[in-house]
């Protein structure tokens, strides 16, 4: 680390709020420069300077808490998975979905794009699979874009997308991120092309109905036509940490309980858990209830 005695500081701070990054701060770290080109996030994505090291009950800690999402269990919980049936019951019987999202910044608000309706709308049952719609303009005043392109709008489309039920093993398919990523960039051109305009009409280009006038996207690099949209975001949530958890009939029975892990010193916590709130939600997450035992 070059953080000093402070150590790594992992905000950053932007329009005087201190934000998390979307990639780790690497002026702070060293020997960074060998890090390049690996998402040090990503099961599918071989990093050669990991290392592997075994930390020991009452040495190395004393109580844990796998606060991981379901699906990450079979990755980083192998024994329990193949050791305790309670366990692969959960993984394998409380579901997740991959989710596909597109974010989009415009040069008007949203009257000016043609929408008629409430301000910030959020809503959901659209064109599939970016069937759900927020405006989030409240985000703006934060977001550091130079004053001569400053957006007027941003909005965020997400939606369930197709695909494996289970993330595959990714020495079998060690391309799969890769994969989703194209697919995603895919799916929100096509949104872009033929769908969008059905909510906000006066963003189409005349010429070409119903694709979105590309002009509309703000780009700082001045791109032409479709080429603006690689000034957006995108991104299919495919790995087993980003996965939506699902509430499917005949599967709540076997989520763990916070403290019912077979195990007295390891916890359980997220919405996946049995929090008595089976909904994929930051509420769920923060709602997991210990057993209830007999007095």
């Amino acid at each position: 680390m070059r953080g000093g005695e402070d150590g790594y500081d992992p905000l950053t701070p932007v329009r005087g709020l201190k934000c998390w990054p979307s990639e780790p701060l690497w002026s702070q770290i060293d020997g960074a420069e060998r890090y390049a080109g690996i998402n040090l996030e990503s099961y599918y994505d071989a990093n050669p300077y990991a290392e592997r090291r075994t930390l020991r009950d009452g040495a190395d800690f004393d109580v844990v808490v796998f606060g991981a999402p379901v699906q990450c269990i079979p990755f980083i919980a192998r024994e329990l998975y193949e050791g305790s049936e309670r366990w692969r019951a959960c993984a394998d019987r409380v579901k997740a979905v991959q989710t596909v999202s597109a974010q989009a910044w415009f040069s008007k608000d949203l009257r000016a794009l043609g929408w008629r309706g409430p301000d910030l709308p959020l809503l959901s049952l659209y064109a599939q699979p970016l069937n759900t719609w927020s405006d989030m303009s409240q985000t703006l005043p934060r977001e550091d874009w130079p004053p001569e392109i400053e957006p007027r709008d941003v909005s965020y489309f997400t939606g369930a997308f197709p695909g494996p039920t289970y993330p595959p093993d990714p020495a079998a398919e060690p391309g799969f991120a890769r994969e989703m990523h194209a697919r995603a960039k895919a799916t929100a051109l096509e949104f872009l092309r033929n769908s969008l305009t059905g909510l906000l009409p006066t963003a189409v280009d005349p010429a070409a109905p119903p694709c979105v006038d590309w002009s509309l996207l703000v780009d700082a690099e001045g791109r032409e036509g479709e080429a603006r949209f690689d000034a957006q975001y995108w991104r299919l949530n495919a790995e087993p940490q980003e996965r939506c958890t699902l509430a499917l009939p005949d599967t709540n029975q076997h989520r763990l309980a916070a403290d019912d892990t077979g195990l007295d010193n390891l916890t359980v916590a997220g919405d996946w858990i049995d929090n008595n709130f089976y909904v994929a939600c930051l509420e769920g997450a923060v709602m997991g209830r210990p057993t209830q035992r007999a007095p």
